[in-house]
């Protein structure tokens, strides 16, 4: 048993973890790779302190967010005091290092000046589209038309996808792995089938808590509707894929992986001139936060997909972010009592 070394008894070490998740063996999976790759040929009496600063200064080297620091140093701290416990160690190596908060030092709700910004630059693209195809529809059939507002019509698809991406993550703030995942069947279907009574439509996809769903209102459905006339032929049945900038060397458009999909919110950025980057994870922190105070943490986290929307703690404790303003309403209501 002496004998046997790190990456082997890791995967003993996540088959002991009573409680933990599909979603949460993946990040203990992902905050130790490094650590394996580097040391998990070594039994664990082989591991030294010094071999924890050299993995901890490499991380660190690599300028990530402190809440994701924290994370890999919680990983490695568990993975070490299970291996205390179970006799594999007299003493724990990592010991020494401070977890950390995982709260992130900067807000994490966008500034609402750039989520305005953008959404008007994409609600342009989209009249612009619309009014350009009534003129065209409406002009003798031959009379010739100008370039420009040909180009307004028929924009470049990538135009089409990235208005009806940023649509969707600003209504109802989807993971990046849920807009990822989103199947084109299940969109079309939630299509044909229309909204419900509050003119909302309705479309399952998948995430980290499995089955999950999508929810849209018209506006964004017509922008949806938009993609799907612009999008490529594309073989894979997937909502959002690559357009012919992007096209694979074998000819064939592939679905949007989520470096990708960061790479749309940094262009609509940047073409709307926002003052910072408004990724989907920021998008979702605002629906949790706008929807938490207008009608309560359990239908937020129910909008959000989260897995434990019955108690609603998370969305209490992650997206509801007071402010002055919720603190003199609390003090006044307090006087009229």
């Amino acid at each position: 048993m002496a004998t046997q070394t790190l990456a082997e008894l890791f995967d003993d070490f996540l088959s002991d973890l009573s409680g933990q998740s599909a979603a949460s063996q993946r990040n203990y999976r992902h905050r130790l790779a490094v650590f394996l790759e580097s040391y998990g040929d070594m039994t664990p009496g082989e591991v030294q302190r010094r071999h924890v600063n050299e993995w901890h200064a490499a991380l660190v080297a690599r300028k990530l967010a402190g809440p994701t620091l924290a994370g890999y140093r919680q990983a490695v701290r568990a993975y070490f005091n299970w291996l205390v416990a179970e006799g594999y160690l007299a003493r724990n190596p990592t010991a020494h290092l401070r977890i950390g908060s995982y709260i992130p030092s900067r807000p994490k709700l966008p500034a609402e000046s750039d989520v305005e910004c953008i959404t008007n630059m994409v609600n342009g693209w989209l009249e612009a589209r619309r009014s350009a195809r009534l003129a065209l529809s409406q002009a003798p059939a031959t009379g010739r038309h100008s370039a420009a507002l040909h180009q307004l019509a028929y924009p470049d698809p990538a135009c089409v996808r990235d208005a009806a991406i940023w649509l969707v993550a600003r209504g109802c703030g989807p993971r990046s792995g849920e807009l990822c995942n989103w199947r084109l069947s299940d969109l079309r279907r939630a299509l044909d089938r229309g909204p419900d009574a509050a003119g909302v439509y309705v479309s399952a996809s998948r995430g980290k808590t499995g089955a999950t769903l999508i929810r849209f209102d018209a506006r964004t459905a017509e922008a949806l509707r938009n993609w799907l006339a612009a999008r490529p032929a594309a073989e894979c049945d997937y909502v959002f894929v690559t357009t012919r900038h992007y096209r694979t060397r074998d000819g064939r458009y592939r679905p949007l992986t989520r470096a990708a999909l960061g790479h749309v919110f940094e262009s609509l950025a940047h073409e709307a001139g926002a003052s910072s980057i408004v990724r989907s994870h920021a998008l979702r922190h605002r629906v949790g936060h706008l929807v938490t105070k207008q009608h309560g943490p359990k239908v937020a986290a129910l909008l959000l997909n989260h897995k434990d929307a019955d108690t609603a703690a998370t969305a209490i404790a992650f997206y509801h972010h007071p402010d002055e303003a919720d603190i003199s309403r609390a003090v006044a209501s307090l006087g009229e009592r």
